[in-house]
């Protein structure tokens, strides 16, 4: 074999060692073929199985590895060498260990060294997975311990205890294999062993796969690629010649490697001699053993598939082999115990590849063959077949006789079958030598007789014509000179043996009598075929079972019927296969029967047989047709095949009383004790008694199941009827050819059972017997489950159980009217289940209780209606108080004897009730009119009532934990019974739980469709999730110990199978339990914690078994979760699992899904790991994004013996995503998710993220060429899932974005602009929601379903679902509950139903979802930009259509009334408000910024125009945020103001005007409206909010010119009436003594004032007046002043900020008339104008200066001069100037003061206090003139009092 050049079979090594290869050892390929249904359509596995390499490997699997050569070691030093990877001693990888592993490899295993390098990578890529399964527990020791409760618990038969098995890997979890040599070479033998072991398998189940699909027959281009591998390695094997690698026959091959694996057995490996290892030598022995089980299975399947007899050579070195083993019963494996675990499939095996061997009917067929030709003896061959070889039959006819002399049980089917092709031979051979004697007698005569027309070739010319090339000897001369044939020669070399007796008929006695064959026959289907024969789906048991069939039928011609035969004959049919695996759409046993049933030889001899013998052997016949019932023909629409025969029977065997004698004899003649009836026959069974009820059964059920006064006859045989006297001792047993129903005489048998007093005899034979009884309701069971698989099969497709209800029927003909059958089985399980519990173990199995459940199992699909009330009365459950008789059972019987079939019955029963109660949720609520248009109401269960359903089902799952917390302390003979309880409970349990809570966001679980199944799920959630969990959380972390710690072997049989479906129901189970804790929230979080303490255990499980991972990491991240809910620190995962542990687990989990694709698995990797980054624990996170666990973050890095960790998992994402064009859609959503949370909640990663600009480059292009896809694009599955990509892209960018700018790191942020075209143009689009849909389908569903809402089936929260078709629905519990109406799944014609729509409804909500994320994502990344990029003019430009977008979008939702619609404008306002803000603050001068005022307006203004509704209404916050939008959209117009415009546009007037008049004007007034009827309907920034755009309206160029339209506005809604109201009652509405809405109110009428005409209008309503008469004027009345630093604060300012700038602009606008009105309000407030006289007196003890004071100073400056100039004026200005009051306030001394701060800037600057927020950050700003002012404030403060000292006179400037 070349050495390897594959890139698939063995990459370079530097892709090996960096992760981005991963390589697929031989047993992982096994994995996925036998657990994948299309394997082959993974590209990386089809890859790895086709390429040449590969190829060539399968083709020869039992000599898989070459020795070394040149070209191989050259090979090792080129893949090797530093050119190709580079050493790396501290790294994660030494190359100079692993070439020094793989020559030593090569060396000790006699391998090339390129293939022992591949399983030395192999063991470097998987020594974090091997190292977690053998050592996962020990670092954690003794938590677990107290997680499991310490309990040494056997796990499965022949396994360590839990003890054991952690004192077992706590030494290999402290050995890091890396440092250590022996190990890692160990380990390095071990793979090697499984490579060699797995590569076998892998050939066997390819060509398995090709010979079931039909074989190298089948055309290339119709097979799957798989099947196209296997034919090409069977053209190379081509068993029937000489194989093209080997050069010789494949079956000759085959014995030479069983026998080299049994010497290698028997010698040892020879490995490690100087250190001798026996664990090693243990795996060296049973790796042997497992390939010769392999090699045998590929010789018995290939043997099976031919069809002409086996070549001479392969023949005779089998039963050469086998003649030296013994066939392995004298074989002894070097242990004993595995003696006791391979012994069975060896002997079977072995048994049943030498009966394949033989070929039974092809050899009976060459035998008939030889006799017609009449064969001579010739030389033959190797490649002849085996009969025309003499030596080769000769010597194997000797290796049988030895066989049979010791009567070696695994030979005996073999020795029958020989002893049957023998005896064939030997007939046709003395038929032959008869035939030619007669031929030579008569020519004698002839001879002499008629001598002229002797002719001593012409008797032979018809032999030559049709013996054709077969070799013959032709006759020359006399008959008398004419060789005997080659049967014959082969006859007498038969016949000369040792033996002093009849050599063939001796071989057919000790098989059948010494070594009892057809029982070995039986106990070989039962015990081996069905167990072991589950690969590919059962099919290679079938070929077992085939083989014993084939055998079987030749027997048939050789033993007559017999008990044996037919129980060996039903074994082989049946197999070990129980009921409930029938049920299977296609069961394995239906293969088998459909072949017998079209067999008339095996017909006529069993079952016609059986057939005459019934019903005075009534047992046979009933197993038999159990047996055949379980087929089912697709083209059956009424009753099966065995249905069918049963309606009508045509003969009656039955014993005649001892006295009878009304018969007579007929037919003398013929000698053939026939008789005819002179009267009537009524057959009564021999047991009957009277009918009564016993005393045993219940009352309740006494009257439940009455009885009538039924007759006890079974079967009346009319006068003149023949029959034969089959048996002429007394009493006579008569066949009579009778034709009768015998469906009808089954339920009369079945009735007269249950009404005798002493039906349950043991006596076998009676109609009456137990064992009858049994038989008798299983057949039933059959039938029924046959004729349901019946209507499955039916093209009609309604499945409405027509042929079961059509054969319950025909069962219940004969009985009265007021019972049927169901009634009568019924009876007998309760008469069965109350006598149970009086009788000891002794008295036999719980056969009938357990076809009795069976039934119930079987009816329930048919008839529900009869099953619910049954059990709501049985005792079975006790529901009406009493006890329950299913504990009983089980406790008297099951538990003693380790039996627990009738439990099983009963969780299967429990199991189907809760599948019928989820299934008819809605038909059980719709009335029966409805129902019964669609079919029978019986089917649908219309009758059932909902308060018993949900009574049965409560006590079915108070029974079914009971039975959870108990099975783990019962004995079991049969470990897998404990395995499937555990399964179905825990699997019932997760179904209950998940239809109760995956859907219908209502909490209230008895209200929901599934009422029936809530008080069951409350009872599980109060068990599982209390407070003391230890005693139900112990059985499911047991199961975890127990799926972490599978049995040592890769035998296929049911136990590993129950297994891994008990492991992954477990944990199934455990996350639905602690996602309902999260759902429901307040309770206790014991059960989650507990699962957290077990963390260990579920790292482990994840690489126990494939089929485990998925649900592990579901469990995981549910845990975590859970934990983060909390307020308080959740509890850490990494403290759980350890260092070491989590560390292992990681590795494991950074492999992902490679090498090959499993999208799911990658999705649950990424979902867990962004719960550990993104859920509180933040150890854990850091060990994730580092790969360094934080203890060792600690530590010295310069450490010289320190290795690298491995490369984190954040890395491996980020690496990923650089090609995202190229991964699979869901993964990428997975990935990016991870990424965007870890950046989200760990800052710092920023930094890695922002290193890797190839990542950054991807995402952005990703993002860029969305803008390439059209808006109108139909919703396909890329298209939302596209969305949802680009939103995760979006928060990433947003986040890396926040970091540059905060940290100050350069940044390419104008770089991006270009690619986000796609986000501006459709970042907060609308989304494409279909309206019409939704609400045609609410509307339509809920018409033609009135019992429920389509919100019924809305998911909830417990479960994450993906975007697709059942996104938002769930589609799979709408299928269950719906499927029952047409209208559902859609008319044949039309195709479209309800379940189309959902489809369609969850495609356009994954839409939406996908669109509303991206918004939120824009509107992060939009807001981030807008921090550095609002200066920037093109960015300017983008960000102006943004928010026009937002605007124009919401416009046009708001007639949308949709929550979702709702949440979206706000999230648009809300992102048009930043942004537009961030343009004012950056002074934006873009033309477009003025669009902005119409758009903001008429969203507005379309919302809802009236403020006083709007605030009313649930959408004020969203009001409110379009009034600051529109507050900014004012301010727009204010910007870059020419100084010399005089007026904005008519168009930009008239919005302002119009916003003046309805917001401004009529809005103040509605919010004072408001503020008295409900003050909690109103805030304060409300009214700052309305004063603010009054405020901004009013610096825009020529608003105040519309002064006609402005007094008219305010005039019309009375506003400074309303404020002045306002005013006078703040003090009422002060809240701590804040009187806030007093300082809102002067401040609106300051804004008011600024306009002149307004100013005079406000004059004249006496405002001034109404300000000083309200109470709030007391405060500054009052004795002592009030200052800025006086309480309440709120009064200062109402006087500085507001009562004096409203004086001064009253005084401005009105003038001299104002002048004395003013001076004497001033006046009025003496205490403030003395306070203001001495607020800048230096000497003050309180010597602090604020803005306000400075202000309020300047603002008294003002008015004192103007006053003083109307004063001087006096006349000339209109008024008496001695009206005009002086101002009491010093300005004499405030004067002074001033000039004394001024001339101390250092001392000012110190005494400066700000007030205000404002304040601070303006003494924080630096001063904009460089003066001796060093904060803006102080500027502001030195500015201000520059200023009042000039109003006050002689002051600088």
């Amino acid at each position: 074999m070349a050495p390897i050049e594959s890139d698939i079979y063995l990459p370079p090594l530097d892709k090996c060692f960096s992760g981005e290869h991963q390589l697929l050892s031989w047993e992982a390929t096994y994995t996925a073929l036998s657990q994948l249904d299309k394997p082959l359509e993974d590209p990386y596995l089809r890859k790895h199985l086709t390429n040449p390499h590969a190829f060539q490997i399968l083709s020869t699997p039992f000599a898989s590895f070459e020795p070394p050569s040149p070209q191989t070691k050259s090979s090792f030093e080129t893949r090797t060498s530093a050119i190709n990877v580079s050493p790396s001693p501290h790294g994660r990888y030494d190359i100079k260990q692993i070439r020094e592993d793989s020559l030593w490899l090569s060396k000790e295993t006699n391998i090339d060294e390129v293939a022992a390098l591949r399983i030395a990578v192999l063991e470097w890529q998987s020594r974090p997975a091997l190292t977690l399964l053998q050592g996962g527990v020990s670092e954690n020791k003794v938590s677990f311990r107290s997680t499991v409760g310490g309990i040494n618990l056997q796990l499965l038969e022949g396994s360590q205890s839990l003890n054991q098995s952690i004192s077992a890997t706590q030494a290999v979890g402290n050995t890091d294999s890396s440092k250590d040599s022996k190990a890692r070479r160990i380990m390095l033998l071990k793979i090697y062993l499984s490579e060699r072991r797995y590569i076998i398998r892998v050939s066997q189940h390819v060509i398995f796969a090709a010979l079931v699909a039909g074989g190298k027959g089948k055309a290339p281009e119709s097979s799957s690629p798989l099947e196209n591998l296997g034919n090409g390695i069977l053209s190379i094997w081509n068993i029937q010649e000489q194989s093209q690698n080997s050069k010789k026959n494949f079956f000759v091959g085959s014995v030479e490697a069983l026998r080299s694996r049994l010497h290698g057995l028997e010698k040892g490996s020879g490995w490690l001699e100087d250190d001798f290892q026996e664990d090693l030598e243990l795996a060296w022995a049973r790796n042997q053993l497992l390939e010769v089980l392999h090699i045998l299975q590929i010789m018995l399947i290939l043997l099976e598939s031919m069809a002409d007899l086996t070549r001479s050579d392969a023949f005779l070195t089998w039963f050469r082999f086998m003649g030296s083993v013994g066939f392995f019963e004298t074989f002894e494996p070097p242990l004993p115990e595995y003696h006791q675990m391979y012994s069975l499939p060896l002997q079977s095996l072995s048994s049943l590849v030498s009966v394949a061997m033989l070929q039974v009917p092809a050899a009976l067929d060459t035998l008939s063959e030889l006799a017609t030709a009449g064969v001579s003896a010739a030389n033959a061959t190797d490649e002849a077949p085996y009969l025309l070889n003499i030596a080769a039959v000769d010597e194997v006819n000797d290796v049988f006789i030895e066989s049979a002399s010791v009567c070696l049980l695994s030979a005996s089917p073999a020795v029958l079958a020989w002893g049957i092709i023998m005896q064939t031979m030997r007939e046709l051979a003395l038929a032959n030598k008869e035939s030619r004697e007669l031929r030579q007698s008569q020519r004698a005569v002839d001879k002499y007789g008629t001598a002229d027309t002797y002719d001593p070739d012409g008797g032979d010319k018809a032999t030559q014509r049709r013996t054709g090339s077969l070799s013959r000897r032709s006759s020359t001369g006399s008959d008398t000179s004419q060789q005997s044939s080659f049967l014959e020669e082969l006859l007498d070399r038969v016949m000369d043996t040792a033996l002093d007796q009849d050599p063939i008929s001796y071989l057919a006695r000790s098989a059948v009598d010494g070594s009892h064959v057809l029982d070995v026959i039986a106990a070989l289907a039962v015990d081996f075929c069905t167990p072991f024969g589950g690969e590919h789906g059962g099919k290679v048991g079938l070929v077992m079972r085939k083989v014993l069939l084939d055998l079987i039928r030749v027997t048939l011609d050789w033993i007559p019927y017999q008990p044996e035969l037919l129980l060996a004959a039903l074994a082989v049919l049946t197999g070990a296969e129980r009921y409930w695996d029938l049920w299977q759409p296609k069961p394995q046993t239906s293969e088998s029967t459909e072949r017998v049933l079209k067999d008339e030889l095996f017909l006529q001899k069993m079952f016609i047989s059986a057939q005459s013998r019934f019903p005075h052997e009534s047992l046979p016949f009933f197993k038999l047709c159990n047996a055949l019932a379980t087929y089912t023909p697709s083209n059956v629409h009424q009753f099966t095949p065995v249905s069918q025969r049963l309606l009508s029977v045509d003969s009656f065997t039955c014993a005649l009383p001892s006295d009878f004698k009304d018969y007579e004899l007929i037919r003398e003649d013929e000698d053939s004790n026939y008789i005819q009836l002179t009267e009537d026959f009524s057959f009564v069974s021999p047991r009957t008694g009277a009918a009564s009820i016993k005393p045993n059964r219940s009352t309740k059920m006494s009257r439940a199941l009455p009885l009538s006064n039924w007759s006890p006859c079974l079967q009346v045989i009319p006068r003149g009827t023949i029959g034969r006297v089959v048996s002429e001792s007394r009493p006579f047993i008569v066949l009579w050819r009778l034709d009768y129903p015998g469906l009808e005489f089954i339920g009369k048998v079945l009735k007269l059972a249950s009404q005798n007093d002493n039906t349950f005899t043991g006596n076998s034979t009676s109609l009456q017997s137990r064992d009858m009884v049994a038989e008798i309701i299983g057949l039933i069971n059959t039938m029924t489950m046959s004729a349901m698989r019946s209507d499955v099969f039916s093209t009609s497709g309604d499945n409405n159980a027509e042929a079961a209800r059509k054969l319950i029927e025909n069962l219940s003909d004969g009985l009265d009217r007021n019972g049927d059958i169901i009634t009568v089985v019924f009876e007998i399980f309760e008469d069965e289940l109350y006598r149970r519990r009086k009788i000891s173990e002794t008295e036999g199995p719980n056969d009938i209780l357990v076809q009795c459940i069976q039934f119930a199992y079987a009816l329930l699909p048919v008839m529900p209606d009869r099953v619910w009330p049954f059990l709501g009365r049985s005792g079975l459950l006790g529901i009406d108080g009493g006890e329950s008789q299913l504990s009983s059972v089980i406790a008297a019987t099951e538990i003693v004897t380790g039996q627990y079939d009738f439990l099983l019955g009963c969780v299967h029963v429990y199991e189907r009730l809760v599948e019928d109660a989820i299934t008819h949720a809605v038909s059980r609520k719709v009335p029966t009119k409805a129902v019964a248009r669609f079919g029978s109401t019986d089917a649908l269960g219309t009758g059932v009532s909902q308060a018993a359903v949900k009574k049965i089902l409560l006590a079915f799952t108070r029974s079914m934990l009971d039975v959870f917390g108990s099975t783990m302390t019962w004995k079991f003979v049969k470990q897998e019974e404990r395995l499937e309880l555990n399964s179905c409970i825990c699997s019932v349990f997760e179904t209950i739980l998940s239809h109760c809570y995956a859907v219908d966001d209502s909490l209230a679980i008895l209200h929901k469709l599934t009422e029936s199944l809530g008080p069951a799920a409350e009872l599980l959630v109060h068990t599982f999730l209390s407070v003391n969990v230890e005693t139900i959380a112990s059985p499911l972390l047991r199961i975890f110990t127990e799926g972490a710690n599978p049995p040592d072997t890769i035998i296929a049989t049911p136990v590993l199978a129950f297994l891994t479906a008990q492991v992954r129901a477990a944990l199934n189970l455990s996350t639905t339990l602690v996602r309902i804790n999260s759902l429901l929230q307040n309770r206790p979080k014991n059960f989650p914690l507990k699962l957290l303490e077990a963390a260990p255990i579920l790292a482990k499980l994840y690489v126990a078994h494939e089929s485990y991972k998925r649900s592990v990491l579901d469990l995981l991240e549910a845990v975590v979760q859970e934990a983060a809910i909390s307020e308080e620190q959740p509890p850490s995962l990494l403290a759980h699992l350890g260092q070491a542990t989590a560390s292992h687990f990681l590795e494991v989990l950074s492999v992902l899904d490679r090498p090959m694709t499993d999208v799911a698995l990658s999705v649950s990797i990424w979902r867990f790991l962004s719960a550990v980054v993104s859920k509180r624990q933040q150890w854990f996170a850091i060990f994730v994004l580092t790969g360094t666990s934080p203890r060792e973050t600690f530590k010295d890095r310069k450490h010289a013996d320190r290795p690298e960790n491995p490369e984190p998992i954040l890395n491996v994402a980020l690496n990923e995503l650089t090609n995202i064009e190229r991964l699979h859609p869901q993964k990428v959503l997975g990935m990016l998710e991870f990424v965007a949370r870890a950046v989200d909640n760990w800052p710092w990663i920023v930094n890695e993220v922002e290193q890797r600009s190839n990542f950054l480059t991807a995402l952005q292009d990703f993002v860029a060429s969305m803008s390439n896809t059209s808006s109108e694009q139909p919703q396909t599955f890329s298209q939302y899932v596209k969305i949802q990509i680009c939103s995760h892209i979006v928060d990433i960018l947003a986040i890396t974005t926040h970091h540059t700018q905060h940290t100050g790191t350069p940044s390419s942020t104008k770089n991006i602009l270009p690619k986000l075209t796609y986000l501006t143009t459709n970042g907060v689009c609308s989304p494409g929601y279909n309206s019409s849909l939704h609400s045609n389908l609410r509307r339509n569903f809920e018409s033609k379903f009135p019992v429920c809402l389509i919100a019924n089936f809305k998911r909830t929260t417990l479960k994450r679902p993906l975007l697709g078709s059942s996104f938002y629905y769930d589609m799979e519990i709408a299928n269950q509950m719906l499927s029952f109406d047409p209208a559902w799944t859609g008319r044949r014609s039309s195709g479209l139903g309800f379940a189309d729509e959902f489809k369609r409804a969850n495609i356009n909500l994954s839409l939406v979802e996908a669109q509303i994320n991206l918004l939120y994502s824009w509107k992060c990344l939009a807001i981030q930009l807008s921090r550095s990029l609002a200066t920037d003019s093109n960015f300017q430009k983008v960000i102006v259509g943004v928010i026009l977008d937002c605007l124009r979008e919401n416009l046009d939702e708001s007639s949308k009334s949709l929550a979702v619609f709702e949440n979206l404008a706000q999230t648009r306002a809300e992102l048009a408000f930043t942004l537009l803000q961030r343009l004012i603050e950056a002074k934006c001068e873009d033309t477009q910024l003025k669009s902005i005022l119409p758009a903001a307006w008429d969203t507005l203004r379309k919302y809802d125009i009236d403020v006083e509704a709007a605030l009313r209404g649930e959408g004020c916050d969203y009001y409110r945020l379009l009034l600051k939008i529109l507050l900014l959209a004012l301010e727009g117009h204010t910007i870059g103001i020419a100084p010399d415009t005089e007026s904005s546009t008519p168009a930009t007037q008239s919005n302002v005007l119009e916003i003046l008049d309805l917001v401004v004007a009529r809005g103040f007034r509605a919010l004072i409206t408001l503020l008295h009827e409900d003050a909690s309907l109103v805030q304060p920034s409300d009214f700052a909010l309305v004063t603010a755009i009054l405020r901004t309206a009013f610096s825009i160029p020529g608003i105040t010119r519309n002064t006609a339209h402005l007094l008219t506005s305010f005039s019309d809604a009375s506003t400074a009436r309303c404020a002045s109201t306002l005013l006078s009652w703040s003090d009422q509405l002060a809240t701590n003594q804040d009187p806030i809405y007093g300082e809102l109110s002067v401040l609106f009428l300051l804004e008011l004032s600024n306009v002149p005409s307004i100013a005079e209008s406000l004059a004249v309503e006496g405002v001034l007046s109404h300000i000083t008469s309200t109470n709030l004027m007391r405060y500054l009345r009052q004795e002592k002043a009030l200052g800025p630093f006086d309480a309440p604060v709120r009064i200062y300012q109402i006087w500085s900020r507001g009562l004096l700038p409203l004086f001064l602009n009253l005084l401005h606008s009105v003038g001299p008339p104002m002048a004395a009105e003013i001076a004497g309000v001033l006046n009025s407030f003496p205490q403030q104008l003395a306070r203001a006289s001495n607020a800048f007196d230096a000497d003050a003890k309180s010597s602090a200066l604020t803005l306000s004071l400075t202000s309020e100073a300047q603002t008294l400056a003002v008015i004192t001069a103007i006053l003083d100039t109307f004063r001087e004026a006096g006349a000339s200005a209109g008024i008496v100037a001695a009206d005009v009051a002086q101002v009491k306030w010093d300005r004499a001394q405030v004067k002074d003061d001033i000039e004394t701060w001024l001339g101390k800037r250092t001392v000012l600057r110190d005494s400066i206090v700000p007030t205000t927020e404002s304040e601070e950050l303006l003494l924080r700003m630096p001063a904009q003139r460089k003066e001796q002012s060093e904060s803006r404030l102080e500027e502001k403060i030195v500015e201000a009092l520059r200023e009042t000292l000039s109003l006050l006179g002689n002051g600088e400037q």
